[in-house]
């Protein structure tokens, strides 16, 4: 049975690289995609459970010393296969929800400065998203040595980069307007 929602195929895919525990595909979500995806572990561990019972992928149990026993999954070729399915087709609609917006589109019940202030604010939490691209890059360079891989990777960074760089012109853009249609009003 194929996978029915895109969080599957996600985890499906990263358990595709390698051998994973549940706590390393959330450590590699955190690292490597956090930027455009995330996972929580309350959804990761009935979804890997769920993958299995599908088939589509398999788990075996390392004793570790000291430590609970380390539950691993591997994908099946029927795993692969389903993957490589949903690759192929084209992907939905973005899904975006963005608070910083939702503020603003709301934010005729507040003070224009109120509003400004969250421009900075959101304009402040951009620029430190360029930072962690930048260590994103690095840790790409570190981590992937097959090159199809570390171009996929890149490839969602530098997307990750112009969105932040288009976010950081916006906010400018957005108190000015501000400023312009305050001065405005308060011309009348």
């Amino acid at each position: 049975m194929k996978p029915t929602n895109t969080s599957k195929y996600a985890i499906l895919g990263l358990v595709g690289i390698e051998p994973m525990s549940g706590y390393d595909i959330k450590k590699l979500v955190d690292l490597a995609l956090s930027h455009f995806w995330n996972v929580s572990y309350g959804r990761l561990y009935p979804t890997l459970k769920e993958l299995e019972s599908e088939g589509l992928i398999v788990s075996r149990t390392e004793k570790q010393r000291g430590k609970p026993d380390r539950i691993v999954y591997s994908i099946t070729d029927e795993g692969r296969s389903v993957l490589a399915e949903w690759l192929q087709e084209p992907a939905g609609r973005p899904r975006v929800r963005n608070e910083a917006l939702l503020k603003i589109f709301l934010g005729y019940n507040v003070p224009a400065e109120a509003n400004i202030a969250q421009l900075e604010a959101h304009r402040r939490v951009n620029e430190k998203l360029l930072d962690k691209y930048a260590q994103y890059k690095n840790m790409a360079e570190e981590g992937w040595t097959d090159p199809l891989q570390y171009t996929y990777s890149l490839l969602t960074i530098r997307n990750g980069e112009i969105m932040a760089e288009a976010r950081i012109k916006w906010c400018g853009e957005a108190i000015a307007a501000i400023r312009a249609a305050q001065k405005q009003t308060e011309e009348k």
